[in-house]
């Protein structure tokens, strides 16, 4: 699990504040990313090494739902998760993007995801259709949502009560994703490895696309006091968007999309 320091993180962007005026600028200079190139060297990779790829999909307009919970669905996956996603070569692009190097895709409106492979001469798509919208977030049997945590009105026995909350709220999100992941796959795509190739995909998987950003998009930090964007190793990109309260672990580091939305 990736361990935030909400503190630290809030400290910082309030040193910050004397800059808030350039601050907007900075971020809206944010690095462009050239996600069709990265398309094309993620098929050349997947093709040369046998493995499939699998495309997040990037919202065709500024939206924040899909990348807050597919962020929180890679920094907290258990070990088999993270082996399933290790025999991958993972990239995000548009839906158009996506089609205009293979041609028309099986994307509806609820596709978060599609597989591809090529065991053969012809691209299967193997379409991944989750079933949760930002009007409705929850999964059954899972905590029902509450309002957002206040700081200024309630205390920390009731925010430790919110936040785990949140947790089984976002432990239940995730076990259906994976589920609907591997529903949607072949058995030969998820078929089962020894503990050994097991480890060494997890681990994978783990410094290329949690310590990492997947290729096509940014990792982002929610602090409460606007969000940080990971720019290479040591570069935060900041806007001052404070007074929105407190922001839950499980939820605070998310996918930042790069598409005009700062959530």
């Amino acid at each position: 699990m990736v361990q935030l320091q909400r503190r630290g993180f809030l400290r910082g962007a309030l040193a910050l504040a004397a800059l808030s005026a350039t601050v907007q600028e900075a971020f809206a200079g944010a690095p462009t990313i050239d996600r069709r190139a990265l398309l094309k060297q993620a098929w050349r990779e997947a093709k040369s090494s046998g493995r499939p790829m699998l495309v997040l999909l990037v919202p065709e307009r500024p939206e924040h739902f899909r990348g807050w919970v597919l962020g929180a669905w890679l920094n907290h996956g258990d070990d088999a998760l993270m082996a399933l996603l290790g025999g991958f070569v993972i990239v995000c692009v548009t839906k158009a993007e996506l089609e205009e190097r293979f041609g028309e895709s099986p994307v509806q409106e609820d596709t978060w995801m599609v597989a591809l492979h090529k065991p053969r001469a012809k691209v299967e798509f193997y379409p991944v259709n989750v079933p949760l919208t930002s009007s409705a977030p929850d999964v059954p049997g899972a905590p029902p949502a509450r309002a957002r945590w206040d700081s200024d009105r309630e205390d920390d026995t009731e925010r430790l009560r919110w936040e785990q909350d949140e947790q089984a709220r976002g432990e239940a999100r995730n076990a259906l994703i994976t589920q609907r992941l591997l529903d949607a796959l072949p058995s030969p795509l998820r078929a089962p490895l020894s503990p050994d190739d097991a480890a060494k995909r997890a681990q994978l998987a783990i410094e290329t696309y949690r310590a990492q950003a997947p290729p096509g998009v940014y990792w982002a930090q929610a602090t409460g006091c606007g969000p940080f964007i990971e720019v290479g190793s040591s570069s935060l990109y900041i806007t001052m968007m404070c007074g929105m309260g407190h922001v839950a672990p499980w939820e605070a580091r998310y996918l930042y999309w790069n598409n005009g939305s700062l959530w």
